[in-house]
């Protein structure tokens, strides 16, 4: 019933999902929280990692992304789309855990590798997650970081289980965003 009824997500993801099958726009797969299956222990991370993008909507194709971006701004409410074949990927983060600070049990793993998906999916999973390392907690968070070659790596953002997230640039946020999707 939640998920019929589309409860838990953003106002703009809410509204394209119900209203673009019915004005003919066949590219609309979903949203990105509605396809992932994430391990209940890692759900927090993820969630938080995700933040917004957790209501993105996903496009076949850029065709009928402007219909979608006027019908949001018609309705004067907030939403994201991505189109398959306009992502852009950075790359993945590939780490050997071997040499990361800590027990090598406190690093859990890259986030895109710890949630499972259907394939056509792959370049989103890596684009939002591919360069996010989820970990035990802060301190580990905090040394990993302090670690010159690991800062370097561009785009790279650390979470823990417990859902704070730290960027490379020193910004840290806590608290997940709907991550309620992600539970269904």
């Amino acid at each position: 019933q939640a998920e019929k009824g589309l409860t838990g997500y953003a106002d703009g993801a809410r509204l394209l999902l119900q209203s673009m099958k019915p004005m003919g726009v066949n590219s609309l797969l979903g949203a990105v929280g509605s396809f992932l299956l994430v391990p209940s222990a890692y759900e927090l991370a993820i969630s938080t990692a995700l933040g917004e993008y957790v209501d993105t909507i996903i496009f076949k194709d850029s065709a009928e992304v402007d219909k979608s971006l006027d019908f949001l701004i018609e309705k004067k409410t907030r939403g994201s789309i991505f189109p398959l074949d306009a992502i852009n990927l950075p790359g993945s983060i590939r780490i050997d855990q071997r040499k990361a600070p800590g027990g090598q049990d406190e690093i859990i793993g890259i986030a895109s590798e710890l949630v499972k998906y259907p394939p056509e999916y792959r370049d989103i999973v890596d684009l939002l997650l591919g360069q996010v390392i989820v970990v035990k907690d802060r301190s580990v968070a905090r040394a990993l970081l302090s670690g010159s070659n690991w800062r370097s790596l561009p785009g790279l953002r650390v979470v823990t289980l417990t859902g704070a997230l730290y960027l490379v640039n020193g910004l840290t946020a806590v608290g997940s965003s709907r991550g309620g999707i992600l539970s269904r």
